[in-house]
């Protein structure tokens, strides 16, 4: 794809959402991925798509590791993981900053039939390269964050629904 932007197995562009990260000096790629690790979408990694689908892959699934190594650290403190606010590895030569995302999924991204998206949480990672402005990557997260929350929904009942039905 032209922008560089995919999201799963699809291809389907998500590149108005994740452009403001991936413009940002010395960001290498970002990921969006459910907290069990797969990947939902993704923006650069790689020129090559082929090779930055799977960096997005081991990266989903890095990202929602360490989400979840930092949401049981949180626990033991006496909290709860809904108050992580990030996560950050610091490497010599680059940081990979992880958020959560929110709960369900784009509507670009298909589940599995089986699936229910409400209960979908997702992860947010950016990978930068040691010369990037953390802070300004954070905020940039935060507000990506926040127009990702007008795109992880559910699907609406049918009409034909009951309320409280199945509940």
């Amino acid at each position: 794809m032209a922008d560089g932007t995919h999201t799963g197995r699809q291809g389907q562009a998500l590149g108005w959402l994740f452009e403001p990260l991936i413009t940002l000096p010395h960001v290498v790629g970002v990921v969006l991925a459910s907290q069990d690790g797969l990947m939902m979408a993704y923006a650069g990694l790689d020129d090559d798509q082929k090779t930055a689908e799977t960096k997005a892959d081991r990266v989903a699934a890095v990202i929602s590791g360490m989400h979840g190594v930092a949401h049981g650290v949180a626990e033991l403190d006496g909290s709860t993981g809904r108050d992580l606010e990030q996560v950050l590895l610091k490497h010599r030569t680059f940081s990979l900053i992880v958020m959560r995302a929110g709960r369900g999924v784009p509507a670009e991204v298909s589940l599995s039939p089986d699936s229910d998206p409400s209960r979908v949480e997702a992860v947010l990672g950016v990978w930068i390269k040691s010369e990037a402005d953390e802070g300004s990557v954070a905020y940039e997260m935060v507000q990506t964050i926040r127009r990702l929350g007008e795109r992880l929904s559910t699907p609406a009942r049918g009409s034909g629904a009951l309320a409280g039905a199945g509940q």
